[in-house]
């Protein structure tokens, strides 16, 4: 689970460049206030060139889990945070994959949960 961590925080600065969404799309986004909220965060977290910073969307959207990682961190050392990272890392994908859902008019909700069902994540290595 945490070994795909960083390619998934590719695949998702990579997809969250708004001008590659349609108009469509962002108009379905503005229509719900929790998706609302993620879109505000995707343009609040942008670095120098535009791309999504991945640490201050995990911040924004993950808080409690990211200051539950911090604490732990900082008190114990990274070794013995396992299960704040999976917290974190856990939140920060179902938070994306929120956005994408909001921001996808045709896919409806128990559709990807019957998708998930057939398409296991890869097991650690």
């Amino acid at each position: 689970m945490f070994s795909d961590f960083p390619n998934f925080v590719g695949r998702m600065v990579h997809g969250a460049m708004l001008r590659d969404y349609s108009e469509e799309q962002l108009w379905q986004v503005i229509g719900s206030p929790r998706a609302r909220r993620r879109l505000a965060i995707l343009q609040k977290c942008r670095g120098k060139q535009g791309r999504l910073d991945a640490t201050c969307f995990a911040k924004a959207a993950c808080s409690a889990e990211y200051v539950a990682l911090a604490n732990c961190v900082r008190s114990s050392g990274a070794e013995s945070c396992q299960q704040q990272v999976a917290a974190l890392t856990g939140c920060v994908r179902d938070e994306w994959k929120a956005f994408l859902i909001s921001s996808s008019p045709s896919l409806q909700h128990d559709a990807l949960q019957r998708i998930e069902k057939f398409v296991e994540p890869p097991s650690p290595l």
